[in-house]
């Protein structure tokens, strides 16, 4: 996932990975500067990993902000998905989907 050309690249490789692998991405991108908070998703909305302050309990609230915007469809190309930016004063909250899971990183 990339969140902007400011931003780290962040992968899931894909939805097949193993638990403890997504776990250790997960926790490699929460140990990044400024990052308090991860969250990978299914498409359902299930929650595959959470570590910080994005919690399991916001999965739903995750995969379904992601799947509106992805409805906006403003690209041509399927693999053409926004990124959702829900900003507050102390930080910002970015969403990205890919193919089948989504990735929420809470940065401050």
């Amino acid at each position: 996932f990339t969140f902007g050309a400011n931003s780290p690249n962040y992968c899931i490789v894909n939805s097949s990975i193993m638990e403890g692998q997504l776990e250790s991405q997960v926790t490699e991108i929460s140990q990044t500067p400024g990052i308090v908070g991860v969250i990978c998703t299914d498409k359902q909305g299930l929650s595959l990993a959470a570590q910080g302050t994005l919690k399991s309990s916001a999965a739903g609230i995750v995969a379904g902000l992601a799947s509106q915007a992805n409805s906006l469809k403003m690209g041509t190309g399927d693999d053409d998905k926004p990124t959702v930016v829900v900003e507050f004063d102390t930080g910002n909250i970015m969403i990205k989907s890919q193919e089948r899971s989504t990735l929420a990183v809470h940065k401050v």
